[in-house]
């Protein structure tokens, strides 16, 4: 494996994790520690090492192997790692009324056995709505509307490095006086995002720490799987280039201690 002998391709595979990781909507580079970004600088290393193998050579980043990466960071988010902010996605399509293909005119709701089995069958959301409206149709009707402000608040909430700090999102520092002025006046939705921003990304997928529930998500994807297994050889490899490089430098701190208290 001489991909974890090359000095620079620990940095590397960093810049090349990273700049994929900054291509997905909703990244949250602005809240990586460098625990994360050693994670993710794995899975890079990880990747490319594998299309390697498997005869993809792209070691230079192109946007092949750049979509693979992207790619991996997406599942790494569904299965649980909060590496992209919490918005809501385009709204969910209302059902569209059955029409008399003569008359144009709108059919009624299902009042029968035989029309609604056949409509839960075809167009369940058409007949949930027809239910709804049946039960409560103001009180339905107003259910949809807060749902639709509340996904338009979130959407125009502006979050990225400029707002990442304990002025813009004060659950980021301790004054609670803050915390609690911004609670008070902001909308649920709004302070829900910005508790969920405070945090820094987490990627616990090696060491002792590695969270085994996430894990056990990915692994029912071969191909992220087998970059894990294989995170975890280039893990192993780099905790200990690491641990000797730690040692070395301490040495050379006593000896430089020594020095200073021999000369004084």
């Amino acid at each position: 494996m001489d991909i974890l002998k090359n000095p620079g391709q620990r940095q590397a595979s960093q810049n090349f994790a990273l700049r994929a990781y900054e291509k997905v909507k909703g990244h949250r580079s602005y809240a990586l520690t460098g625990a994360a970004k050693n994670t993710l600088a794995i899975l890079g290393t990880a990747l490319l090492q594998k299309r390697k193998a498997d005869g993809r050579d792209d070691m230079d980043g192109t946007p092949v192997a750049q979509k693979e990466m992207v790619d991996i960071i997406q599942k790494l988010n569904a299965a649980g790692f909060n590496l992209l902010q919490r918005r809501p996605g385009a709204p969910k399509a209302l059902p569209t009324v059955w029409r008399d293909p003569v008359t144009q005119e709108p059919l009624p709701p299902p009042r029968d056995i035989k029309s609604k089995s056949l409509l839960a069958k075809v167009d369940p959301d058409l007949l949930a709505h027809f239910e709804a409206m049946e039960a409560d149709a103001y009180g339905h009707v107003q259910k949809l509307r807060e749902e639709e402000a509340q996904r338009q608040v979130i959407e125009a909430i502006v979050y990225g490095p400029d707002q990442h700090n304990p002025i813009v999102n004060p659950f980021l520092g301790s004054n609670e006086t803050a915390i609690g002025s911004f609670t008070k006046n902001a909308p649920p939705e709004l302070t829900t995002f910005f508790r969920y921003e405070a945090q820094p990304v987490a990627l616990p997928l090696f060491g002792a720490e590695r969270n085994m529930t996430i894990e056990g998500q990915l692994s029912k994807d071969p191909y992220v799987s087998a970059l894990i297994e294989l995170g975890r050889v280039i893990h192993r490899q780099w905790n200990a280039e690491d641990l000797e490089t730690a040692k070395q430098q301490r040495a050379a701190a006593d000896e430089q201690l020594r020095r200073l208290q021999g000369a004084a």
